[in-house]
């Protein structure tokens, strides 16, 4: 029934913010996302101009890679002899970007900037085909902020690569095995090859995921399917595979899809027997015998001087679980990951609800790489935190959903749904801002303060650039210089000489035995390499060493540069 106002006519009731709100158009979904992606992109941005003013040393390797790819077409680094150890992705981007941008540093940066943006879709994808829209929109947006992959984007580090493609070999994968497309299979193929073509550990995910298709077809009665689908899989990953296996061919003299492993098995041993995690890697015998792998990778590739029977093997990976599993312990309560809060979350995400079928399978496949992943860590000759790295974007995907379901539970109380409060939605929000918040600033102290990205802005770094810089100056061209870490080589455009872990006298024979022009010692490192200290305190006792640069920075940081005149006695 209508009223008639003092100005006739029909009155028409004044409407709530509700109908305002509900005649709103939707925004669109990919309208949503690309909102998403493109704060996580200027995040990544801002880190890198402010925060990365160095590139790392594990960057330098790739950028020096992919030099050497696009000037010279070989798999080359700053290392002696051809780089059997990292991948060949990542720097193959880079080079690729250098044609559009020459610097090979800033192509390291944006190939890393667009491989991280990336990994913000992806987990999208995966979390609304297991979870559904409203949960994919907030694992979005962690992976947008959360400030450890805003660091890693901004960063170069190939992580920022192979956390993308793993990603991807995740979402595939649970396509995949749903086995009702030919072309998913293929598409898991080729992100497992390209994940392998970054990180070589990821061939181990060709058998996981045979089986999981094989078993697929048995369980959904497509027998036929799930062989057809196994076959495209693997014929899609070796293609893309073979042409890195006859690299590793042509260098190591065997068929292999990887060279890592007897140098990281005679790393873990040397662990065990009570070396520290330099003299593993780098350490020389006082007869120049090299204990160290790090030092002469291509003499490790095929071969360790410890027994490597299959029961040695076997027992060299328990005692490294036992020796790693307190630090693995560690990075899962890390700030950096802006734990205890995340992993409240996640354990929310996981058991708040009871599993459907469907959601078994699904959770399986997740299951299931982050527990190899966690074996990696746990097997590892050092537990270093950047292996860490690749399980972050599942909890983040398991913290996600915990965060969809605190609304969830505030939304079906039935005190809230009752009329006595009439914000439900409100207090959700509330509440799951309570959650993220702390946790990203969590997140954002570790990064700032105790992480591994530190390094890149610290005054030691600044130094080594800078010596590196007028090193390039003094004596243009090639170079082989003694040192500790990539960065100078790189920016110097030498080769590096890996400074061995010895006593002073067999560091010096073994310098001289490799022939170098230069020697550079960065007083950062003497607890590393206690000979560095003592060279740096006392000068090189040497008649061929000689001095040409001495400078301390304002923090202190000092680098040491003596040129090495092979010539002159000893």
């Amino acid at each position: 029934m209508s009223t008639k106002p003092a100005g006739g006519g029909t009155h028409t009731p004044e409407k709530s913010w509700r109908d305002y709100l509900a005649a709103v158009r939707p925004v669109p979904t990919r309208a949503i996302l690309a909102a998403i992606v493109l704060l996580g992109l200027v995040l990544r941005i801002a880190w890198m101009v402010a925060d990365a003013p160095v590139i790392s040393s594990d960057g330098a390797e790739y950028a020096r890679m992919a030099e050497h790819l696009l000037h010279d077409h070989a798999l080359v680094g700053n290392f002696e002899g051809p780089e059997i150890i990292y991948g060949p992705l990542y720097p193959v981007l880079i080079a690729g970007t250098m044609l559009v941008v020459p610097n090979s540093e800033t192509a390291a940066h944006i190939v890393s900037l667009l491989s991280g943006t990336a990994l913000i879709a992806i987990v999208f994808l995966i979390a609304q085909y297991v979870y559904g829209r409203q949960t994919a929109y907030i694992c979005a947006l962690l992976v947008a902020a959360h400030p450890l992959l805003v660091a890693l984007s901004g960063s170069v580090y190939n992580e920022a690569l192979y956390l993308t493609v793993l990603m991807a070999v995740v979402y595939w994968g649970l396509r995949a095995l749903e086995l009702q497309r030919r072309r998913d299979c293929l598409l898991l193929g080729i992100c497992l090859g390209l994940a392998y073509l970054t990180r070589v550990e990821a061939f181990v995910y060709v058998p996981f995921f045979v089986a999981a298709l094989l078993t697929a077809g048995l369980l959904r009665k497509k027998a036929c399917a799930g062989v057809i689908g196994w076959a495209i899989f693997v014929a899609a990953f070796f293609v893309l595979a073979s042409p890195y296996v006859a690299f590793f061919y042509n260098h190591t003299g065997s068929l292999r899809l990887e060279a890592k492993w007897d140098m990281n098995y005679t790393m873990a041993r040397n662990r065990l027997a009570g070396m520290s995690g330099t003299e593993a890697e780098y350490g020389i015998e006082n007869d120049l015998t090299i204990k160290g792998p790090m030092l002469a990778p291509s003499e490790f590739a095929d071969g360790t001087p410890y027994p490597h029977t299959f029961m040695d093997k076997l027992r060299t990976l328990a005692s490294m679980a036992d020796y790693n599993k307190w630090a693995i312990y560690d990075d899962f309560l890390s700030s950096e990951i802006g734990s205890p809060i995340l992993l409240g979350l996640v354990v929310l995400g996981l058991f708040r609800k009871s599993w459907s079928n469907r959601r078994v399978e699904h959770e399986a496949v997740l299951l299931v790489m982050a527990a190899s992943l966690t074996f990696i860590m746990l097997a590892a000759p050092a537990a270093a935190f950047r292996y860490f790295l690749a399980i972050v974007p599942l909890l983040l995907l398991w913290a996600g959903k915990g965060i969809d379901e605190l609304r969830h539970w505030i939304t079906g109380s039935e005190l809230l749904g009752s009329g006595r409060l009439s914000f439900p939605n409100l207090i959700a929000v509330t509440l799951q801002l309570c959650a993220v918040a702390p946790m990203i600033a969590l997140s954002a102290r570790g990064v700032q303060k105790e992480g591994f990205f530190v390094a890149e802005r610290s005054s030691t770094a600044l130094a080594a650039r800078d010596a590196a810089l007028w090193l390039a100056h003094y004596e243009p061209g090639p170079k082989r210089i003694a040192v500790r870490y990539a960065l100078i080589p790189y920016y110097a455009k030498g080769t590096l000489i890996g400074l061995p872990y010895g006593d002073p006298e067999a560091t010096m024979r073994y310098v001289a035995a490799k022939n170098v022009d230069f020697i550079v010692l960065e007083s950062a490192y003497p607890r590393l390499l206690p000979t560095i200290g003592k060279w740096i305190a006392h000068g090189i006792p040497d008649a061929r060493a000689r001095l040409i640069y001495d400078r301390t920075n304002a923090s202190g940081d000092r680098v040491v540069i003596y040129r090495w005149q092979t010539g002159s006695g000893g």
